[in-house]
């Protein structure tokens, strides 16, 4: 898996790629913007690449 692909990742990018859009046309952005993130252990290992 690349990290182009990773859901998570490919979420706080785009995330960000609107926020960067919102400012640039003069919106506001929230100071803090929450991205799912899920904790990967021993126990979930084999699950973490859904």
């Amino acid at each position: 898996m690349s990290w182009g692909s990773d859901p998570v990742f490919g979420k706080i990018g785009q995330l960000a790629v609107q926020a960067g859009a919102d400012v640039l046309s003069g919106k506001k952005v929230e100071k803090k913007i929450p991205v799912p993130l899920k904790l990967v252990t021993e126990e979930n290992i084999e699950d973490s690449s859904e």
